[in-house]
């Protein structure tokens, strides 16, 4: 009875402030009233099914350690039957308020709609929550269906489920039989994201200096602490050590590199799946997307057929634009340059092969 009443007095409240809503408001209202309502049966329904069927939810399970359920079945059987009678006995009270907010919604219609217009927005609701009732009780069902296979959870099993073994590729993957140094080795193992850090920090004195004055041009509350941390954050740099010895070793490093990339004509590249360097040779990587392209079809133009079309399209903005707006010139594409195509190794395929990429970068075609 308590929780009647003050439902009671929430429902008094709302058809206080339906009494002024405008009629868009409360469509809409009822709209969503009506689908929550039909969500709170649908959960109804699911749990009293789970009731009879001796199903016990995810929802229920996850208040429990699996350990506690095998050992205390018997008594936590009975508490949880409790628990889901308790949440539908909560959803009741949820239809039963939303019911009452639905008769009010109702009323002040009738008093504003005439009677086909309120029909109509009665048969609209009516087709709207028939279509989510159905679709809801789809969605239920496959839930059961799927506690159903998944077996007792108060039942005791010993077994070990076998390790999952996964393979990962090194941050190099070599192609090719050039042999590179253990430095050279670990430069490239740094990622293809990792840069030479400036040898000085007269770089971060400057900065220093232009972070002070931006900040005390843009804020006036709280400089000195905004202040310190900055200056906390870059004193770090001067205390971080490069990862391989000195700047000038790197450098040596970086142009080894590059020179036995240059003298074995390599072709260095990011893989298809993870954050991997894949060094192989230059006619085995343009094999590769011959291999691509022959095998899906492709075939040579003899003129670029996009020509003609920016042709058109040039045309055509020339003469209808100027009496739309007077910047229309910076709608003609200029510098037309074709597409590239380029190709990231598969490395985790049985037979390396390419993921074709098409690169957009200073592609202008209007």
């Amino acid at each position: 009875m308590v929780g009647r009443t003050e439902a009671d007095n929430v429902v008094g409240l709302f058809k206080e402030v339906m009494m002024i809503a405008s009629l868009a408001v409360l469509t809409r209202l009822l709209f969503e009233l009506g689908r929550r309502t039909k969500i709170a049966s649908g959960h109804i329904w699911f749990n009293k099914t789970c009731l009879r069927e001796n199903i016990y939810p995810n929802y229920i399970l996850r208040s429990y350690r699996t350990s506690t359920i095998r050992r205390e079945g018997n008594f936590l059987r009975n508490h949880m039957k409790i628990k889901m009678r308790k949440e539908i006995s909560r959803w009741h009270s949820n239809i039963y308020r939303n019911r009452m907010k639905m008769k009010i919604l109702d009323d002040i219609l009738q008093t504003r709609l005439h009677p086909i217009e309120l029909d109509e927005l009665r048969a609209k609701l009516n087709a709207q929550l028939y279509n989510l009732s159905r679709r809801r009780f789809r969605s239920l069902n496959n839930k059961i269906q799927s506690l159903k296979t998944r077996g007792d959870p108060f039942r005791v099993d010993n077994t070990v489920p076998p390790p999952i073994n996964h393979t990962f590729h090194p941050r190099v993957k070599l192609l090719t039989p050039t042999t590179f140094s253990k430095d050279e080795l670990d430069l490239l193992n740094l990622g293809l994201k990792f840069a030479i850090p400036p040898s000085g920090i007269s770089g971060i004195k400057s900065l220093i200096a232009d972070l002070e004055c931006a900040t005390r041009s843009i804020v006036k509350e709280n400089f000195n602490a905004l202040s310190s941390r900055l200056y906390t954050i870059l004193s770090k740099y001067k205390e971080r050590t490069s990862p391989l010895s000195s700047h000038e070793n790197l450098r040596s490093i970086i142009k080894s590199i590059r020179q036995k990339i240059s003298t074995n004509n390599l072709f260095v590249s990011k893989a298809d799946k993870g954050n991997c360097v894949v060094i192989m040779p230059k006619d085995q990587y343009r094999s590769l997307v011959l291999e691509y392209i022959t095998a899906n079809g492709f075939v040579r133009l003899q003129n670029d057929p996009i020509k003609q079309y920016i042709k058109d399209f040039t045309s055509i903005v020339n003469t209808y634009a100027p009496q739309i707006c007077e910047s229309y010139k910076r709608f003609l594409p200029m510098n037309h340059v074709p597409p590239r195509l380029y190709g990231l190794p598969k490395i985790h395929k049985p037979a390396i092969c390419i993921r074709p990429v098409l690169s957009p970068v200073d592609w202008r075609d209007g």
